[in-house]
């Protein structure tokens, strides 16, 4: 399951780096932003892995704030579950536990509410 995650991110890493897809229209549009018109968690994620890409971490950030902490986290599990399998041994993994989803659910529901508002200083969410 691992592998094939990171092979088809492996794949799609070229694809970004040479093409911006704030430039290029050939993209997938976010279908919630395009039903709703509301913007949803991952909206700006495209372009903050091009903007990552090319090393331009505050152009990320400015188009989705949790990408790159999303990035960390990711590293983090895949990481220890990595060390896991080639050590046979079972690391303290802070997303075992029983608070850590429910966390995640409230930071993702109030960052999306908050880039939503079109006032100052909520548009700063905003991609």
């Amino acid at each position: 399951m691992y592998i094939i995650i990171g092979a088809l991110l492996i794949s799609i890493i070229p694809l970004y780096y040479f093409y911006d897809p704030g430039n290029v229209t050939n993209f997938p549009k976010c279908p919630f932003y395009t039903i709703t018109g509301f913007l949803c968690t991952g909206c700006g994620s495209q372009r903050a892995l091009h903007d990552l890409l090319h090393l331009n971490i505050i152009g990320a950030f400015k188009h989705n704030m949790l990408f790159i902490p999303t990035l960390i986290l990711l590293s983090y599990y895949l990481g220890l579950k990595l060390l896991e399998k080639l050590n046979g041994k079972n690391y303290k993994n802070y997303f075992d536990r029983t608070k850590t989803p429910r966390i995640i659910l409230y930071v993702v529901l109030i960052f999306t509410i908050m880039r939503n508002i079109n006032v100052s200083p909520f548009n700063v969410f905003a991609p």
